[in-house]
């Protein structure tokens, strides 16, 4: 569960559930920094989330925010207007990598917060894919 209107490291959050059904954190994001890295490349690294469960507390307005520590104002937000009853929320975006560049070298931490009710979540899809010629990625 996520609560009402408080800071969540993503990747601890993640780790903490049950074992995947299947799939990988790895090589996106590390589980000892709690970090999402990329490969060395000057391309493009997308990622999506997908989370669905419910909020607590009926219909009111709520939203998802989602922080990538370190980076120059990346905040996804997805609202939920009252009027909508299904508590589904897609963030999605992407990274222009720069080889040697800050993501690279000191990796993002992903922070998440459920505004204005505590979130419950039944099923979790996390991506991060970046179309590159370089096979290691630098664990920081």
């Amino acid at each position: 569960m996520l609560a009402a209107d408080t800071n969540r490291d993503l990747i601890a959050w993640v780790k903490a559930l049950p074992a995947p059904q299947f799939g990988t954190l790895a090589p996106f994001f590390n589980t000892v920094s709690d970090k999402l890295n990329a490969f060395n490349s000057d391309t493009s690294l997308s990622f999506k989330l997908n989370l669905v469960g419910s909020w607590s507390g009926g219909s009111a307005q709520r939203s998802m925010q989602l922080d990538f520590i370190g980076t120059n104002g990346n905040r996804l937000v997805a609202s939920r207007d009252v009027q909508v009853t299904d508590d589904t929320v897609t963030l999605a975006t992407f990274f222009s990598i720069d080889a040697g560049g800050n993501i690279v070298t000191n990796g993002t931490k992903p922070v998440i917060r459920s505004n204005n009710g505590s979130f419950t979540a039944t099923s979790i899809l996390l991506i991060a894919e970046q179309d590159t010629r370089q096979t290691l990625i630098s664990a920081v």
